[in-house]
């Protein structure tokens, strides 16, 4: 977790030697690229699983196909014993930001 903060200060303050823009300016952009598809895929996971409680979550990144792109999450949640895994895949239109389709696929990792 130390790590991963100390990368993500070091990328945004190297990105703001050649900039003017304020440095809090630029951590929110890099923020708002995937976090509406992150709160979407995570209402809906709980609408698919909602006796599920969602344990954790990790953004996977972004595939451009042309005319759109794949935001891709996984999230780990838990039943009762059970654990398993859910993939959700956000298709979005490249031109609008907007929302063409959502498969959801549950997996045992």
């Amino acid at each position: 977790m130390a790590n991963s903060l100390f990368l993500i200060f070091s990328l945004v303050f190297s990105a703001n030697i050649h900039s003017a823009e304020p440095l809090a300016h630029q951590f929110v952009v890099v923020q708002d690229g995937y976090a509406q598809w992150g709160r979407l895929a995570m209402q809906t996971a709980k609408q698919k699983f909602p006796d599920a409680q969602i344990v954790d979550y990790r953004y996977e990144g972004r595939t451009d196909e042309g005319e759109t792109a794949i935001e891709q999450f996984k999230l780990w949640a838990k039943k009762g014993q059970e654990e398993f895994g859910i993939v959700i895949k956000i298709r979005v239109d490249q031109k609008t930001n907007k929302l063409q389709n959502i498969q959801v696929l549950k997996t045992k990792q």
